[in-house]
């Protein structure tokens, strides 16, 4: 995945590359630098921009379909912590994450 700023040449964000291909992402609402996605072999990255800039923070297989969409709850006032993830099959999983992954760390 490559993430953009409109007013730079070059990405501000790569991922490592991986043999599956991904499906869908987002942001987190609550907490920059963090955001979410998913793959076709039904896993999906979570990924800290502030904490490691390289790596996955936390991977989880959600699935055995493919996965094909995503969104947190939440909003810039709270929230963050729930993370729904929907698959080809059309089953919905709803995920909890971590503390330090939904809230602003001081």
């Amino acid at each position: 995945a490559r993430i953009w700023a409109e007013d730079l040449k070059s990405p501000i964000v790569t991922t490592k590359y991986h043999s599956s291909y991904l499906t869908g992402g987002c942001w987190s609402p609550t907490r920059p630098g963090v955001f979410y996605v998913t793959r076709m072999d039904g896993f999906v990255d979570v990924w800290d921009f502030f904490h490691r800039q390289n790596e996955v923070a936390y991977s989880h297989k959600v699935s055995d379909a493919s996965l094909s969409s995503i969104s947190v709850e939440g909003s810039t006032q709270g929230g963050g912590q729930l993370v729904a993830v929907g698959d080809a099959n059309g089953t919905v999983s709803l995920l909890e994450v971590c503390d330090s992954l939904a809230h602003p760390q001081p």
